[in-house]
């Protein structure tokens, strides 16, 4: 048990897991040189849909650069993870590897990743995510603005609100993007199974693209709640994204092999009840109960 972050991860040591308790306090930043892996709480609990009784509602805030600079004895964090938490990541161009898996950006934090990444369920409020290095990945998470930088990458299962840059040699599919203009969509990359709220040919045409006129009404099962909250995202029936993308899988954030979990949880158990008998003897057994819920891997 540490107090602080700094302590945590000087103990930690290649391979380590660290938990990461909820606290109203910002845990600031930490350059990591470790291969470790962080699980916070998750986020946004409590909010409507997402309430868990029990559970820490605050989140885990972290911001986490993963570096790289063996040369000097500082280490290398490649294949490190982060799991449930809040903050801004990003990554040096010789770290590979690293998972972004059920986390959330705080306002004003950039997510650039110089080396290979894979990113998935997160959820993006504002601000940027670029991928930089061939073979990163996003998937089933709702960003803002996106940008793909390199052939070899891809967004597939996403909800993309504001802006997309892509290059030749990158994909995008299963995608649903709430554009108003033209010039939000870079086509530069490969487009499939995707539709846009909102105007007509902002999607190019393509296999599988809706490239027609769709209403926000159309969507959501939610459309007149905060659509800050990440159960606003989730599809109606008759959605024209319902069932339209590859193999007949939704489109956006909650379809494919792996959807978006709601708040970010982490899939750890949470012990919610323990009855230990006030007395005990060395002629009888110690019995207790206790009881466990599970959490979507």
């Amino acid at each position: 048990m540490f107090t602080n972050m700094t302590d945590a991860y000087a103990a930690a040591v290649d391979g380590d897991t660290i938990l990461v308790a909820g606290s109203a306090t910002i845990y600031g930043s930490l350059d990591c040189y470790k291969e470790l892996h962080f699980i916070g709480n998750g986020y946004m609990l409590g909010s409507t849909g997402n309430d868990i009784p029990g559970v820490n509602r605050n989140a885990t805030t972290l911001n986490i650069d993963f570096k790289e600079n063996v040369s000097q004895g500082f280490g290398d964090s490649s294949n490190s993870s982060v799991t449930g938490m809040a903050g801004g990541f990003g990554s040096d161009a010789m770290v590979t590897g690293v998972v972004v898996d059920k986390c959330l950006n705080v306002t004003n934090q950039n997510w650039i990743f110089d080396g290979t990444v894979t990113i998935t369920r997160c959820y993006f409020r504002n601000n940027l995510i670029r991928l930089n290095a061939s073979g990163s990945s996003i998937s089933n998470s709702r960003v803002s603005n996106l940008e793909l930088k390199q052939a070899n990458t891809s967004a597939d299962h996403c909800i993309i609100g504001s802006t997309i840059q892509t290059v030749v040699g990158s994909s995008v599919s299963n995608t649903i993007f709430w554009f108003d203009k033209t010039s939000d969509m870079d086509a530069d990359g490969n487009f499939t199974y995707c539709v846009n709220i909102g105007p007509a040919g902002i999607v190019p045409a393509g296999i599988g693209n809706d490239t027609g006129v769709h209403l926000l009404s159309e969507f959501f099962v939610n459309p007149s709640e905060d659509p800050t909250i990440d159960n606003y995202y989730m599809l109606k029936e008759g959605s024209p994204g319902s069932g339209t993308g590859q193999g007949g899988a939704d489109m956006g954030i909650f379809g494919g092999s792996k959807p978006y979990v709601l708040s970010g949880v982490p899939g750890i158990p949470r012990m919610t009840e323990f009855s230990v008998p006030a007395i005990a003897t060395g002629l009888s057994a110690l019995e207790f109960e206790f009881s466990a819920q599970s959490f979507s891997e």
